[in-house]
């Protein structure tokens, strides 16, 4: 729960910070502590959670875009076959996902003109083919790797999901890509949220987080 050895504090009073050797503040009446180990940053959560000013604290979890698999590709399909066509990798897993039934209950229910959708993975293939004119580069890169002024895709599932919405999307609809997780895959619930926060800002009409958090998929 606290390998990160470091934990999150919303209070709306100025907190003392219990031997924290590093934080973070100013933001939301947000506090993030780090702690030398990963015993000191519990103890400092079970002292906040007493503290009548603290709204909450939580610890600053690992989230992983996939949870346990061989092949750390396995949701690129060209990895597995490659005679599989570039529109085949585009819409791989759609039908299992359930896209058909959703395409089938919104035809002609659709009303808006334009329809902006925020993934909050770890980016996108800005170049790729059958992307490039339906992905805004957004310049957000909170994870560990990359370029720090970019959302360029160097994992694979961020532009995974970025492919299944293009296939089953029409041409008004474009994704922007938020890198919060690194070359591994990983992140941080701090970066996670800190992607959803700059979306927002940013004015996205929908926002897919694709994560794993304790063994269990998340989506918003």
């Amino acid at each position: 729960l606290f390998e990160t050895r470091r934990i999150i504090v919303k209070s709306s009073e100025r907190i003392d910070y219990r031997g924290a050797i590093d934080c973070v503040s100013g933001y939301n009446d947000l506090y993030v502590l780090q702690y030398d180990s990963a015993v000191e940053a519990e103890k400092a959560y079970e002292y906040y959670l007493t503290l009548p000013c603290v709204e909450y604290v939580e610890a600053d979890r690992i989230v992983n875009a996939q949870d346990d698999v061989e092949n750390p590709n396995i949701f690129i399909p060209e990895i597995i076959d490659p005679e599989v066509s570039a529109s085949e990798i585009l819409d791989w897993l759609s039908n299992k996902i359930g896209f058909n039934d959703i395409k089938d209950r919104l035809a002609g229910r659709i009303v808006d003109d334009y329809v902006e959708v925020a993934i909050i993975d770890s980016g996108a293939d800005m170049d790729h083919d059958l992307l490039k004119d339906r992905v805004i580069e957004t310049g957000i890169n909170f994870s560990s790797s990359g370029n720090r002024n970019s959302c360029e895709d160097d994992y694979g599932h961020g532009t995974h999901v970025a492919g299944i919405i293009v296939a089953n999307t029409n041409d008004n609809v474009t994704v922007h890509a938020y890198k919060v997780l690194n070359a591994s895959g990983a992140g941080s619930a701090t970066q996670v949220s800190l992607g959803i926060d700059a979306a927002i800002e940013d004015g996205m009409d929908i926002i897919n987080l694709s994560v794993q958090m304790e063994g269990h998929s998340s989506t918003l």
